[in-house]
């Protein structure tokens, strides 16, 4: 045994002494901060990806106000034709009515040609002008 140990004990004292002890304290640093390191990795990369996820929220929130507004613009538009539909056909149902009226005039036997005339809108002036 002491052959054994005689033999161990120079290569223990070459490892620890000098070069090896700062060796071997390096190997026992880098062990214990590999794992910060690569927390550190994973939390930089997760930043990375949370400000790219961030970017993406906002530019979808821009497009949803966007498309909002588009909506709204679209809203007004359709209700300001509902509008004019509505008066468009009312002016249609007067003039249909006011048709039917000088129809029945005109088949009506014991109408004169002077109350006709009359039922009849004045022609706007021309003022001597064709």
């Amino acid at each position: 045994m002491s052959g054994w140990l005689g033999l161990a004990a120079p290569v223990l004292a070459a490892l620890l002494g000098g070069g090896g002890i700062s060796w071997l304290g390096q190997y026992l640093t880098k062990r214990r901060t590999a794992p910060i390191d690569n927390a550190v990795r994973i939390s930089d990369a997760s930043m990375r990806m949370i400000d790219q996820m961030q970017e993406q929220v906002a530019d979808a929130q821009r497009a949803v106000i966007d498309a909002r507004r588009e909506a709204d613009d679209a809203r007004r538009e359709a209700s300001a034709a509902r509008r004019e539909m509505r008066a468009v056909s009312q002016e249609a149902e007067e003039l249909a009515a006011k048709l039917h009226k000088l129809t029945r005039a005109i088949h009506d036997p014991y109408q004169s040609l002077e109350r006709l005339r009359m039922m009849l809108p004045l022609p706007p002036a021309t003022n001597g002008t064709s």
